[in-house]
């Protein structure tokens, strides 16, 4: 498995970015939004919450060699595991695939 973090200041260009993509599709997360307006709404909620932070984006992308694939459910489970180890359980998330 592949990893590559970014962090960044803009929810909505992020998710209009990876909603965007061909093929994505919504396969998990703990939010109520479905597309990249009402998403950025509810991140931008709590954001507000603590306003000193600069950079609350924070973009984790894990990928497989191009000869292998996982179905969703197998996807939602590893990206759950993926943010608790890196200490993100309790934050909120949007899982997508392409």
């Amino acid at each position: 498995m592949i990893g590559k973090q970014v962090k960044g200041k803009s929810f909505r260009g992020l998710l209009n970015y990876l909603f965007g993509k061909e093929g994505a599709k919504q396969i998990g997360g703990n939010m109520e939004g479905t597309n990249p307006r009402e998403l950025a709404a509810e991140f931008r909620f709590s954001r507000q919450l603590n306003p000193k932070v600069s950079r609350a984006v924070y973009h984790a992308s894990l990928s497989l060699p191009h000869n292998e694939s996982l179905d969703d459910d197998t996807w939602h489970e590893i990206a759950q595991k993926y943010l608790q180890a890196m200490g993100f359980g309790m934050n909120q998330y949007i899982g997508l695939a392409e």
